[in-house]
């Protein structure tokens, strides 16, 4: 399972279009999060794969310094 995300770092340390993280499920139905493992998008690297949305509620208020960012600029790429 995927979790979609933007933070305040979106288009200015990372990709524009938001960054993916790996949710681990517990037995207990309870999860984690690890930004620590947050990755952008195919859709970063080549233009023939298309992002994934990110849901409204997935828009955080805070920066996530976390995980992989930007390299050369591929933030004008569509």
């Amino acid at each position: 399972m995927f979790l979609p995300f933007k933070d305040k770092t979106t288009r200015v340390e990372s990709y524009r279009d938001g960054r993916y993280v790996e949710v681990a499920l517990l037995t207990n139905n309870d999860i984690i999060v690890d930004f620590n493992t947050s990755y952008n998008p195919l859709c970063a690297y080549n233009n023939r794969f298309n992002c994934t949305r990110v849901p409204t509620e997935n828009i955080l208020e805070v920066a996530i310094p976390a995980g992989q960012k930007i390299f050369g600029d591929y933030r004008t790429a569509n």
